[in-house]
This record gives C-alpha cells, structure tokens and sequence, in this order.
C-alpha cells in the first residue's frame, strides 16, 4: 500500500516543479514578461515644425517651451526663424542649407563658439538641439575634425515612457576643438529638420558658421 502511494506521488511532484517553472517566465499577473525596451535614438532636431496635419503649414501655436533644458543645458526662449533668413537671433551669422521658415521653433544659439580664439587653444563648443517633448534628452555626439573644419552631429534619445508631457526644450551638446594654425576655422553641424503633426517626418539638414583662428 505504502508503495502505491509513492508512485502517485511522483507525478504530482513533477506537476508542482513544471508549474515553478512555468510561472517563474512569467510577469506578476501571470503575463510573459516583457523585453527590455531602450530609449529610441536619432540625430538631433535642429528644426522643429509643428503642422496641422499631414502636409500642413506650420500652426501659429506651438508647445509651450520649458523653462530650462533637460539636459543641464541654459535656458533660452525659443527662436522663430524667418524665410530665407540666415542669420540666427542674437547670435554671429548661421548658414543653413535650409534656413528656418516662419514658424519653425529652433535654438537662438544653434552653435555656440567664441568669434575668436588663439592656436593651441581649446575651443569649447555648444550645439543646441530642439526636444520636441518631455520624453527626449541628448545622448552624446560624434565629431570629427579635419584641419580648419569641425563637424560635429549631436544625438539625443526618447524613452519608452507611454506619457510625455508637451513641452520642448532645447538640449545642450558640449565638446571642443583646438587649431594648429591662424585663418578660418568651420564649425559644421548636421542634424534633422522635424515636422511633427498627423504623422512626424523628418529630413537631414545642417548649420555652419565660422570663426577666427589667431596666434
């Protein structure tokens, strides 16, 4: 009798150890567990136009801007471009090969160096780019510096979060450069123009301005 007893038992241990199993792969209420997700990221927004639609001209109203920027950077007030302009508010001469049209929110110091600077002098550089909503932040930049010419591309990241709040900033990319020789140095930055509205697009653009090298 005792012998049957523990050949039935057998199976049910088994039972209870697959089960272990089983729930173990399992979330808490009683869903797969999800994978991992990581923050989305893309070159960043030098250009923000928020449209009525898919195709649409820019809206005269757009997100409220936040106060300061995520990302450590300063705060600053937003920036309409205006068409066919290339000078950027309050700042030296900016080219665009797209230069902001009305209603087009961009940083007012897209690239921010000083006009002059000595040879062997390292040369602190800011690149604002737009976050088009409480979700993104910067995350770093690649440069590369040939002789005379800087190009830096600034990246920044969205989470995953289900629920961002609609307000842009402006993020902060810092890095440097330093000259070997006087003349006329480049700081070349390449980012994305973004409309936002019943779909969001996007397109490459870039912004450059120079500054003077001196012994």
């Amino acid at each position: 009798m005792r012998s049957r007893v523990r050949m039935r038992t057998r199976p049910i241990l088994a039972l209870t150890a697959l089960g272990a199993t089983v729930l173990g792969a399992c979330s808490a209420d009683g869903a797969p567990a999800a994978p991992e997700q990581r923050p989305t990221r893309e070159v960043g927004a030098l250009q923000l136009q928020v449209t009525a639609g898919a195709g649409g001209a820019p809206t005269a109203t757009a997100p409220t801007p936040a106060p300061s920027a995520p990302s450590g950077g300063r705060p600053e007030s937003p920036s309409s471009g205006t068409g066919g302009s290339s000078a950027n508010v309050g700042s030296p001469t900016i080219e665009w090969t797209r230069p902001p049209q009305a209603g087009t929110i961009n940083a007012p110091k897209v690239i921010e160096v000083a006009d002059t600077v000595r040879v062997g002098q390292a040369v602190p550089i800011v690149v604002h780019t737009v976050l088009p909503d409480g979700c993104w932040r910067t995350d770093g930049e690649d440069v590369r510096q040939t002789g005379m010419t800087v190009e830096i591309t600034p990246h920044d990241a969205r989470s995953d979060a289900q629920v961002c709040t609609l307000i842009y900033a402006f993020g902060a990319h810092r890095t440097s450069a330093t000259f070997t020789t006087p003349g006329t140095a480049t700081i070349r930055v390449s980012g994305r123009l973004v409309r936002e509205g019943t779909v969001t697009t996007s397109e490459p653009i870039a912004a450059q301005r120079t500054i003077t090298v001196v012994r």
